[in-house]
């Protein structure tokens, strides 16, 4: 039985270049993204000599979602991409 935990965590970066005319028109908050922090759990039981093995796992254990927006060139052209939310599931194999 082995067991895993990890993270990923970024700090806060400028998403956009600051153009004046973004900042006045209110963008300002849409070129900075804050920092993020997401966690994964892993565990896998394998058989003797590895034959068969079960995963299971869970992804973005805290759930927290974080949004990331992208301005281009137009300022009416505003994109945004979120992070994946909790995911889990297990994994079966057999190797021959």
């Amino acid at each position: 039985m082995s067991a895993r935990i990890d993270g990923l965590y970024q700090a806060a970066p400028l998403t956009q270049d600051l153009q004046v005319e973004l900042v006045w028109l209110g963008y300002s908050k849409y070129a900075y993204m804050g920092s993020q922090t997401i966690g994964n759990l892993s565990a896998t039981c394998a058989s003797d000599g590895d034959r068969y093995s079960i995963s299971a796992y869970v992804r973005n254990f805290t759930n927290r979602q974080y949004i990331g927006y992208l301005v281009q060139g137009d300022p009416t052209s505003l994109g945004e991409s979120w992070t994946d939310p909790r995911t889990y599931g297990a994994m079966a194999s057999v190797r021959f």
